[in-house]
């Protein structure tokens, strides 16, 4: 009875080793050895055998110890992945186990991050029409992560597979919005437009070199970086500051904090203002002075290219002084111009330049005062993207800038319906991270969007009369986010809860308002 038992006990742990076998040569051969090994030893028949006194009969136990080994050897599977592995695509950019995810500039963003999706994004084309099941997330079916960065999985409609101009699904190895497409050979630039509320910044990068224009108001400066390290951003070969205005430059000194910069390029308008000092404070702590580029000069951004464009003229308006530049990338171009107004924009038409682009960034947040039908005709873009906060006191983008649009045909993005916006290009196609806007609902100064604390330290001049009560008369009419003077009858008078009225001119100068309106001429 105890040989009976025996034996049982010794095939139990033979089969159950020559399973261990098969497990540990997916893990090492040695394992496979060992439990291949032990499994042949504890076989009954080996026992009999080894006990017989015959040597050539002790030999024959080492014949299925070896028989085994040689065949898991030779039929041994491949390692299974592990739970935490990322598959790798074609160009170097990896996607999370459990759901879809893509980078830009081979950067990893999981699912959960608040990262715009730039691989798998949905282009647009005339023709295009999202079905009603559908993948592409429309404006309506958006929202916007309300500090500014850009769209989660969680708070957009999942995007169940790129489409193509036509409708139909666009192979994932090929299609237009596949990762490591490029029917031209060019590295993909990728060009983020970050929610920052009322004002512009501006991320671009290709082939591991980064540019950043403009970088929001006082209050964004943290959400620039954490956009910009999310992106694996730690260093950027370019900062393009437009002008000096707060809304452009006043989370510019978090960024020279932060990140090592090779080259600074800044609008040689100065002004007193605590953005400025603030600016400047930072570039002096780490060493670095800012230089301001001549139009026409040209600089290299990896597989890209940038020309600067303006300013053409010398400007007393910080707006008109913006640095205005065009990104070149294939076949594909992109404008910037800052807060240019119509004067500085027909100085650049009538500069003989070369201005005609894919996609424009609407001049001064959308506002009437830019993107002039003059420059429209020149440049002819087929997309526009306005950055704006969501209820600005302003009123942007203003209706005409909007009307301009339609009429033209233009699919207008924008940063206060959709959050942040990315567009990829290949170099020769250009592909969004969500659909374009269909609302062309212009902004109204509902008042609801209070400028910061900062900017109206900027913004506002310092005396008691910026801070005057709106007495409602007054031949003169100051700006108190922006201390313009306005006559009376200006069409382009603040929101009437930011006026300051003076009977005369002498009077609004003493009180700060000393920057007279290019319209009215006060």
């Amino acid at each position: 009875m105890v040989n009976y038992i025996t034996d049982v006990f010794s095939w139990l742990v033979s089969v159950v080793t020559l399973c261990l076998t098969y497990i540990g040569f997916c893990i090492h051969p040695v394992w496979g050895v060992l439990f291949g090994g032990t499994a042949v030893i504890s076989n009954p028949l080996f026992h009999k055998v080894i006990r017989n006194k015959k040597l050539p009969l002790k030999l024959l136990c080492l014949v299925p110890a070896c028989v085994l080994t040689a065949a898991f050897l030779t039929v041994q599977p491949a390692p299974p992945a592990s739970d935490n592995s990322v598959p790798v695509s074609g160009d170097g950019t990896v996607a999370a186990a459990g759901g879809v995810i893509s980078t830009s500039d081979s950067t990893a963003s999981t699912a959960g991050d608040n990262l715009p999706v730039t691989d798998d994004t949905v282009p647009i084309a005339d023709s295009m029409t999202v079905a009603s099941d559908g993948a592409a997330p429309t404006a309506d079916s958006m929202t916007a992560v309300s500090d500014g960065t850009a769209p989660t999985a969680d708070t957009m409609s999942a995007v169940s597979a790129p489409l193509s101009a036509d409708n139909t699904s666009a192979d994932t190895a090929g299609g237009p919005a596949a990762a490591g497409s490029d029917s031209g050979g060019h590295t993909k630039l990728s060009v983020h437009f970050i929610d920052v509320g009322q004002g512009d910044a501006t991320l671009i990068t290709c082939g591991g070199h980064s540019m950043l224009i403009d970088a929001g108001d006082n209050t964004k400066g943290t959400t620039v970086q954490l956009y910009l390290t999310k992106q694996g951003v730690d260093h950027l070969d370019y900062l393009i500051l437009t002008h000096s205005d707060a809304d452009h430059i006043g989370g510019a000194d978090v960024i020279i904090s932060k990140f090592n910069i090779d080259s600074i390029f800044f609008s040689d308008r100065e002004q007193d203002t605590k953005a400025y000092r603030e600016l400047m404070d930072a570039m002096t702590a780490r060493g670095l002075r800012y230089s301001t580029p001549a139009a026409g000069e040209n600089y290299s951004l990896g597989d890209a290219s940038f020309t600067i464009l303006g300013p053409v003229k010398s400007y007393n308006d910080p707006n008109d002084s913006s640095i205005a530049l065009m990104v070149e990338h294939g076949e594909k171009r992109f404008l910037f111009t800052g807060d240019c107004e119509e004067a500085a924009e027909a100085d650049l038409t009538a500069s003989g330049q070369n201005l005609s682009a894919d996609v424009y960034q609407a001049g001064h947040h959308g506002s009437r005062t830019s993107s002039s039908q003059k420059l429209m005709d020149a440049v002819a873009p087929a997309y526009a993207v306005i950055s704006c906060g969501e209820d600005n006191s302003y009123g942007h983008p203003h209706a005409e800038v909007l009307n301009r649009f339609r009429s033209m045909g233009i699919k207008v993005f924008r940063t206060d319906e959709q959050g942040s916006i990315v567009a990829t290009s290949d170099g020769s196609s250009v592909t969004w991270s969500c659909a374009p806007s269909e609302t062309w609902q212009a902004g109204e100064p509902k008042g609801s969007a209070a400028l910061s604390q900062d900017q109206n330290n900027d913004a506002a001049p310092e005396s008691e009369a910026a801070a005057a009560p709106d007495s409602g008369s007054g031949r003169y009419i100051g700006n108190a986010n922006n201390g313009k003077l306005h006559l009376s009858t200006c069409s382009y008078l603040p929101d009437p809860k930011n006026r300051v009225y003076f009977d005369t001119r002498e009077a609004a100068v003493a009180a700060g308002y000393d920057d007279p309106c290019k319209r009215c001429n006060p």
